[in-house]
C-alpha cells in the first residue's frame, strides 16, 4: 500500500514539474510562447479603384475675439460676397476705449508738463548763459516719460483698430457666428469668409492604393471634367481605417471654380503593391480592432494595433494576412501562447514540435 501511495505522488510531482512555467533570476515566471515572422509580399493588383474627392477652399479665414467685446455691429451674410478691405463688422470693448482715453490723458500730462519745464529752462538760461545748462535738472527724464507715453498710446489705438473687421482678400462669408449686440470672450467664433476662386479636391485612400506625388489624376462629376496633380499626402490616424488624406491641385478648369463641397470621381489602378503580411494566427481581435503581440528585442511584448487590408488580395498563402498599417513588415510576432500577456511581459520562445 506504501509503494502504491509513492507512485501516485510521484506521478502527481512529475506532472507539476512539466506545467510549472519557466522562472528568472528574480523569482518570476517567464510564458513560454510560440513565435513568427511578419513578413513582405510582392503582388500584382489588376483591380481598379474608385473613390469620391471633395473640393474645399484653399483660403479659408477665421475671424475670433481678439479680447472680451461686444459685437457693435454685423455686416457680413452667410452666403454674401466681400470685396478685399470691406468692413464686415464692428466690435466695441469698454476696457480697451477706457485705456485708449487713459493713454491719451497720461500722454496729454506729460507734454503740458514737459512745456512748462521747457520755458522754465529758457528763462533761466537768459540770466545766466555760461552758468545754465542746456535742460534745468529732470527735463531730459521727463522727455523719455513722454515718448513712453506716446508709444503706449500707439499701441492702445492700434489694438482698438481692431475693433474694425475687415476682409483681407475678395471672399464668400460661410459662417456668421454672431449678430449685433452680441457679448464675446477673447478667442470666441465670429465669423469665417473663404476664396471662392480657389479650390483643391480632397481624398482619403488606403495605403496600399496610394498614388505617386505629382500624379495627375482625372476627376468628373454631372457636369465637372478635371485633371488635378497630388500635390500632398499625410497619414489621418483614426479616419476611414488607416486610409490617408491625400490633396490634389486642380491643373485645367473650365468656366467656374469649382464649388466648395462639390464631389468627383476618380480612379486608380492597383498595380505591382509590397504588402506586409503576417500570420494569421498572431491577429487578435478587440471588439472591432485588431492588434498582434510584438516580441522586442529585450524578450519583452508589445500590444500593437493593426489596419488589416479590407478586400482580401491574393498573396498564395491562406495562412497570412495582409496589414495596411501598423507594421514595418520585419518584426517577430507571437501566434501562440497569449494567456496572461501584457505589455512590457517578458516570454521565452518554444519552439514548434
Amino acid at each position: 500500500m506504501k509503494n502504491y501511495t509513492r507512485h501516485i505522488l510521484a506521478v502527481v510531482l512529475c506532472l507539476c514539474t512539466v506545467s510549472c512555467r519557466l522562472v528568472s533570476d528574480k523569482g518570476e515566471s517567464i510564458p513560454e510562447v510560440i513565435a513568427s515572422q511578419a513578413g513582405k509580399t510582392i503582388i500584382e493588383d489588376n483591380r481598379t479603384y474608385t473613390y469620391t474627392a471633395v473640393a474645399r477652399p484653399v483660403r479659408v479665414h477665421r475671424f475670433t475675439a481678439p479680447f472680451d467685446c461686444v459685437v457693435e455691429s454685423m455686416n457680413a451674410r452667410e452666403g454674401g460676397k466681400a470685396v478685399k478691405g470691406q468692413v464686415l463688422a464692428r466690435l466695441y470693448s469698454a476696457t480697451l476705449s477706457a485705456s485708449v482715453r487713459d493713454a491719451a490723458a497720461n500722454l496729454a500730462r506729460l507734454e503740458a508738463e514737459l512745456g512748462k519745464a521747457s520755458a522754465a529752462t529758457v528763462k533761466t538760461r537768459g540770466r545766466n548763459q555760461e552758468e545754465i545748462p542746456d535742460e534745468m535738472t529732470g527735463t531730459a527724464e521727463l522727455r523719455k516719460k513722454v515718448e513712453a507715453a506716446r508709444e503706449e498710446l500707439a499701441k492702445a489705438r492700434k489694438l482698438q483698430s481692431s475693433c474694425t473687421i475687415r476682409a483681407p482678400f475678395d471672399a464668400e462669408v460661410t459662417v456668421v457666428g454672431a449678430a449685433a449686440g452680441a457679448s464675446l470672450s477673447t478667442g470666441d467664433e465670429l465669423l469665417t469668409i473663404i476664396d471662392p476662386t480657389r479650390t483643391e479636391l480632397v481624398a482619403y485612400i488606403e495605403a496600399e492604393a496610394l498614388p505617386e506625388m505629382g500624379q495627375v489624376l482625372l476627376f468628373q462629376g454631372r457636369d465637372t471634367r478635371i485633371s488635378a496633380v497630388m500635390v500632398r499626402c499625410s497619414p489621418k490616424p483614426n479616419r476611414m481605417n488607416g486610409c490617408y488624406e491625400c490633396v490634389f491641385e486642380p491643373e485645367t478648369q473650365e468656366g467656374q471654380p469649382i464649388a466648395s463641397g462639390t464631389e468627383l470621381k476618380f480612379k486608380l489602378a492597383g498595380g505591382i503593391k509590397e504588402l506586409v503580411t503576417i500570420p494569421s494566427g498572431a491577429l487578435r481581435q478587440d471588439g472591432a480592432s485588431h492588434y498582434v503581440w510584438v516580441i522586442k528585442t529585450d524578450s519583452t511584448v508589445s500590444r500593437r494595433p493593426v489596419v488589416l487590408q479590407e478586400e482580401p488580395l491574393d498573396i498564395r498563402d491562406g495562412k497570412r494576412t495582409v496589414v495596411i498599417s501598423g507594421l514595418e513588415g520585419d518584426e517577430t510576432l507571437v501566434t501562440g501562447g497569449f494567456d496572461g500577456l501584457q505589455d512590457l511581459t517578458k516570454v521565452k520562445i518554444r519552439k514548434e514540435d
